[in-house]
Parts: structure tokens; sequence; C-alpha cells
């Protein structure tokens, strides 16, 4: 069910009813900031008035791919019924017990909202509980509710899928033990500027069965592809182009492999190539004539979109995972375009998608009440900003300033001037091409930025460098390099905004026009990265660049 927002005349003349519920011994005990009876599909449900105390704050790091947990604090006092000593004396404890805290408007006497539709702001496990206060009664307990924590040891490959006794004739030297790889994209495709292609060897093969002669097979992906034909190359530069086959190893395992003839002279293990060196190592290209890696089970085509990479990686991780909200930022996280291969056996699938896919999207990730959800970091939009809603702080406006502008990002951290090395070769394990943005173009891995102009005006140089081991597609790079100065060329500000309850639709990663006479600002353009109930209004933290690209000073 998709989570619903309400409207700003929902929320208008309203005020706030914070829903806990919390499912302990087969019961579930529902309680609120004063009793409420909610429909719902199944009848009315009523809420006690138990929830005392709490505090919960959504955020969201702009700066950093790491997931921003939320946290709920409370404290609650059960039914008279319920002793919470006794049943902690029986072995009943709380610690672990599912929970969810949600809300929803009451206006004019009543519920807005059935219970189907309120919007839940957090789902998790209580932890770290108090209770048997000595100045409480024993239905007392205080308590967090927090999202269940990563779990680091899911792996993102099947670790039960390397070359061992199941192929019996492989090369023990050069296959044994080695993971099935994984292909994503079209590695090893790569296109200059003047438009020349190259055709890079960038995935490995392995060879699983060797004959005398010089024919054998190797294996090339741990699953079907949706190319016909690949190219292999041995250590000696040696080439040829193949079919590719599917098979079944004895455990019912699909796996993708070429056959390699006598007549192909390729230095297969036990046959040496024409200048007599037995080869030890071979790779692969892949090119958009016969076809790419792995399919995206998420469209047509291959596996290669950044969305579509981001949404397979991440539902591999274990976590419940807000699939509608990654399928609606997918489309745009599509424009950039990975390809490699993963054959790390004791990798997670978080670590994999935090070091290789997500510090090249221009997202944050964050548990929400449905799962690990992207957040679309619009304050470092390369095009022209909508703003959601126009809003002015002061003393005689809706909203005001309640802390000073706080500065997140020292000049030191600045990046003006981006390097890019990609198109990973498999041989030498180096980078085959490179892409600079910076303020201006003098050779032809240059693309010039007006972000990058505007800093190194204020700021002067500040360079970094990264290498990439799975971009091949020069368009995906020059998107990457552009974002990459676009986003970390300007210190970050921030400051906080108290707001009337009615502003409630406003979400995580909004972008607001603001205007203040005594910031001397005039539709300035800030992201929502925090936002906090604070009893009688919300808390807006806001994030903004000094960016006359994007906004005009009024002095």
């Amino acid at each position: 069910m998709t989570q619903p927002w309400y409207t700003q005349a929902e929320y208008a003349g309203g005020i706030p009813v914070f829903l806990l519920e919390i499912i302990w011994g087969g019961i579930t005990y529902r309680m609120a900031n004063f009793p409420v009876c909610l429909s719902s599909d199944d009848g009315d449900l009523d809420f006690t008035g138990g929830l005392d105390n709490f505090q919960f704050k959504e955020s969201s790091d702009i700066l950093s791919p790491d997931i921003e947990a939320n946290i709920v604090s409370c404290s609650v006092h059960f039914e008279q019924d319920v002793n919470l000593l006794k049943e902690w004396a029986a072995g009943n404890v709380l610690e672990g017990r599912e929970a969810s805290f949600s809300y929803v408007v009451w206006k004019e006497g009543q519920i807005q909202q059935s219970y189907e539709n309120r919007i839940v702001l957090m789902r998790g496990k209580i932890q770290e509980p108090q209770f048997g206060d000595p100045l409480e009664s024993d239905q007392f307990a205080a308590f967090s509710i927090e999202a269940e924590a990563m779990d680091e040891s899911r792996l993102l490959l099947d670790n039960r899928l390397f070359i061992d006794d199941r192929f019996s004739s492989r090369d023990k030297d050069t296959a044994d033990g080695k993971a099935w790889p994984v292909i994503i994209g079209l590695p090893g495709y790569l296109v200059d500027p003047d438009g020349t292609i190259k055709q890079i060897y960038a995935t490995p093969a392995y060879c699983i069965k060797s004959y005398s002669g010089g024919s054998g097979q190797f294996m090339i992906a741990a699953h079907s592809v949706a190319a016909t034909s690949v190219t292999i190359q041995d250590d000696q530069f040696i080439t040829a182009t193949k079919t590719v086959s599917r098979a079944l190893d004895s455990k019912g395992n699909e796996y993708s492999y070429i056959s390699i003839a006598g007549a192909d002279n390729i230095g297969i293990p036990g046959k040496l190539s024409n200048n007599d060196t037995a080869s030890r190592s071979w790779w692969i290209t892949w090119s958009p004539t016969y076809g790419g890696g792995i399919a995206n089970p998420y469209g047509d085509g291959i596996l290669t979109g950044g969305g579509d990479i981001a949404r397979w990686a991440i539902n591999k991780t274990g976590q419940r995972v807000d699939d509608g909200a990654w399928a609606n930022i997918t489309p745009l996280l599509n424009r950039y375009s990975f390809s490699g291969y993963i054959n790390d056996p004791d990798v997670s699938a978080w670590d994999w998608l935090a070091g290789n896919i997500l510090p090249y999207l221009p997202i944050s990730v964050r548990s929400g009440p449905a799962g690990l959800k992207p957040v679309l970091n619009q304050l470092s939009s390369m095009v022209h900003l909508e703003a959601l809603q126009d809003i002015s702080i002061g003393d005689n406006e809706e909203f005001q300033q309640i802390s000073a502008i706080d500065t997140l990002r020292s000049t030191a951290d600045l990046v003006n001037r981006y390097t890019l090395n990609y198109g990973k070769v498999g041989y030498s394990q180096d980078y085959s091409s490179q892409i600079r943005c910076t303020n201006f173009a003098e050779e032809n891995i240059d693309i010039p930025s007006d972000y990058s102009a505007l800093s190194i005006n204020r700021y002067g140089i500040k360079e970094a460098a990264e290498n990439t081991d799975y971009i091949y597609e020069r368009e995906s790079a020059e998107i990457i390099a552009l974002q990459k100065v676009r986003s970390n060329s300007l210190p970050i500000r921030v400051f906080d905004i108290s707001g009337p309850f009615h502003y409630g639709y406003l979400q995580i990663g909004d972008i607001l026009a603001v205007s203040s006479d005594r910031l001397f600002l005039t539709g300035h353009k800030m992201m929502i990265v925090e936002k906090e109930w604070l009893g009688s209004e919300w808390r807006f933290r806001l994030a903004f660049e000094d960016n006359p690209i994007q906004n005009q000073r009024s002095v």
C-alpha cells in the first residue's frame, strides 16, 4: 500500500494525534497522546491515552551515502491489567518487540482519517527499555524504537557458486576456487570523444574444461547473459569471437560459457600459443552488437542503469526495502550507466552498493516506515530548481528562524576540479580513460562547469580524483564528473525554522523558496533535511548554498 500524505487543506485547522502500536505476547497494544477511536477495514480500533512523551526526528544526510536511521524515543503507560514487572519476571521482555509510530489529524471534533490512511513515521523494534521505576506505576516504561541494523553478513554473491569438483576437467592452477562472476552492463565497450570505439578486455574467463589439442570451455558468467557472442583474449593478446552457450552444473545452477577450438589459437592450459607461451589468464570484452550481461529484473534489456542496479543490490541486503520509492526514482537514476563484473565472494550487498554505485548517484539512503528508501539530493541539481513552496521567515510570518546558521562543509573539503579515471582494463587493472571537470576546457578530456569557475574564483583550486571499476560509458563519466563538482564545490549551510502544523505535508528532500528580510534572502532555494514535531509546531532544518547560479541575493 502506498504511504499516504495529507494535503495542506487536510492539515489546516487540525492538530496531530500520534499513535503507538506494540505487538507483545501475541497482543497488539495501542496508545495515543490522547484517547481516540479510529475506523478501519477490520472495525473500530481504540487507542488508549498511554503515550506520554515522545521524540521523533526525520533526517537525511546530504553529505554521505550512509543510511540515516531515524529513532523514536518515548515513555508510555500500559493499561492497568499489564504489570511490566510481573511480565519481566515471567521472561516476557519488551526488547525486540515490533512497534510502529504514526499520526492522524484531529479536526472539528473528530479524526479525519481511517486507520489505513494514517501516516506511518517509523516501524522497528523496541530497544533498551526502562521499567520498574519506584517513582512510577508498574505500567510505566520508557524505550526507543529503532530500525533493524544492517546485516553486514548478507553477501551479494551466492558463496556456493565457485569453481570446484563440479568441473572435473577444470584447470586447477588458474580456475580452482574462483567465484563465478556476475556481469552487469557492457563491460569493455568504450567510445572516445572523437567517436573511436575501444574494445577493452574487462571481465575474467575461467577454464572449466580443457582438452588435448587446444580446445576447451571457459566460464564467463554466473547466470544467463543477453550476449549471443563475446570476444576472448589470452595474455599473449590473441583473440577469438565465440558463441555464448548456457549450461547447468550438477546442482542445477545456470552459468554461461564459451567453447574454444584448437584452430582459435587461444593459449589454453596444456597448449602453447603461437609464440610458444602458455596463457595464465583470459579476459572478455562485451559489445552492443552481440549484447551484454545479466538481464534487468525491472524492465527490458540488460542491468546497467544506476537506479535498477541500486534497486537490485539493495534488495539483496536482507533489509526491508521501500520498493515503490526506488521504482519512482529509478528513471532519473538510470541516466547513469554502469558496467563491470563482481567476483568478490566476501563482499556484502550493502558494502558493494555503498562503495561502488551510491557515491556516483545524487541520492542518500534512509530508513523509512516501508524500509530503505532513496532521497534525491535536489539541492545539488544541475538544472534549475523548482520550489514546492514559497515561504517567508520573520517576526510577523508563519515561519520563524530558531537557530543560528551553521556551515557543514569547510573550504578544505571543497572539490571544484574533479578527475574520474574509468574504463578499467582486465590485465593491467589500470584505467584506460579519463574525464576532468574544471573551470574551462584545456584538453579533450576536459568538460567546463560554471560551478567549477564560481568555486575556483572564490576559494582557489580544490582538486580531487577517483577511480571507478564500473564506468565505461563516457556520457555517464561526464555526468558524474559534473555532478561531483556541482555537489561539492560550495559550502553547505543549515539553520532551523519553526512552522505551524498545517505545513506537515512538507517532506525531507523538498525544495523551498525562502525569503527573509533579516537574512537578505529573496526566493533562495533550500532543501529540507530534517523534520521534527516540537509539541505545538514543526521544526524544519533547511540546507542551502551561497549559489548565485540558482539564487539572486537581495543585496
